[in-house]
């Protein structure tokens, strides 16, 4: 990888973790790779990141590998799992038709639940995809 490729995968590290408000402590936290390994990541003086932890790195920073290393410019993962009532009840409200088919009412669901239920539709969502990629 020549420094111009490689300043580009720093960028998109950086920036990605910015953007998510990600100290290097919640990295250490989300990757087990220590806050001054992540300083020197971030600055150039480590020029190498292991296959395994670019994948490690994807997921903690919400994207994928592919992203990180410019192959393609969606930055986020396609397929992800929510953590938070929020961000699944705002997913399930995304889907209006889902839910005049469906008969569901998050408005009587626990945080639990629609957490669950957004995931299980999401996985659903994934297995039925294959089928229709083209």
């Amino acid at each position: 990888m020549n420094d111009k490729d490689l300043s580009n995968v720093i960028d998109r590290i950086k920036n990605r973790r910015l953007a998510l408000g990600l100290s290097y402590q919640d990295m250490q936290d989300l990757t087990g790779i220590s806050k001054s390994t992540w300083q020197r990541y971030e600055t150039g003086f480590i020029k190498n990141l292991a296959i395994d932890k670019l994948d490690l790195v994807s997921k903690a920073l919400k994207t994928t590998p592919s992203y990180l290393m410019g192959w393609n410019e969606e930055t986020e993962k396609e397929n992800k799992e929510f953590t938070t009532a929020k961000e699944a009840t705002e997913y399930l409200l995304k889907l209006p038709s889902m839910a005049a088919f469906g008969g569901y009412d998050i408005n009587k669901m626990s945080d639990e639940e629609i957490i669950e239920f957004a995931n299980e539709l999401l996985h659903q969502f994934e297995l039925i995809s294959h089928k229709y990629k083209k």
